[in-house]
């Protein structure tokens, strides 16, 4: 009583960027890798997706943002960011992200990244604005773009805290414990317009970074 066996055909992930058509396949395969947590496959399927669509925006963003997210393969991430830069020099993310990828090297350029678009009033923006000042010694500048970077938080300790979490979620610890070392804990446990969850939030990004 022989069986039969039927082969399953196997599908690569060469093969599933060949036959994704618009790329809602790849799209669809990459966000169920994230999901489950499968970010090491999910960067390699990113990488194939980007290496047959160099000059797509969207392939490469997805790419340079999986790599950055995990801080591995930085020059690489560098390189994907400035290629970004090149096909969509208006969009703020890439220009924030490349910011903070040369800011410990390079300030300057960090600010020239992002001061053409500060007229768009985002926190990223005068967030890695105020961090490129104060590398170039121009504190009070620094301090006054700052401020600008929490007009839209429900107040100053909220607005440190949100920044300084974020930071910390994106490894960049140094920029997160500059952030909290300008909080008053004392007065935030003070202050009336917090209520327990505002405290605890703020008293969590201190403590992480």
């Amino acid at each position: 009583n022989s069986r039969i066996r039927i082969a399953r055909p196997q599908c690569t992930r060469q093969d599933l960027v060949k036959t994704s058509g618009d790329g809602d396949v790849v799209r669809g395969a990459l966000d169920a890798l994230e999901r489950n947590h499968q970010r090491g496959h999910a960067i390699a399927l990113a990488r194939l997706l980007a290496d047959a669509a160099p000059r797509d925006p969207g392939a490469v963003w997805r790419l340079a943002r999986l790599l950055d997210d995990t801080g591995v393969a930085r020059e690489e991430t560098e390189g994907l960011l400035r290629r970004l830069l090149e096909l969509v020099p208006d969009v703020a993310i890439v220009r924030v992200r490349l910011a903070w990828h040369v800011l410990a090297g390079a300030p300057a350029e960090a600010l020239a990244l992002v001061e053409p678009m500060l007229d768009q009033q985002s926190p990223d923006l005068f967030d890695a604005a105020s961090a490129a000042l104060s590398a170039l010694g121009r504190t009070s500048e620094a301090s006054r773009t700052l401020d600008r970077a929490l007009q839209a938080a429900p107040n100053r300790a909220i607005g440190l805290a949100r920044l300084a979490s974020r930071h910390s979620q994106a490894n960049r610890f140094a920029r997160a414990l500059d952030l909290v070392r300008l909080l008053d804990l004392d007065a935030v446990a003070r202050d009336p317009a917090l209520d327990d969850d505002d405290r605890e939030f703020v008293e969590d990004a201190w403590l992480t970074a």
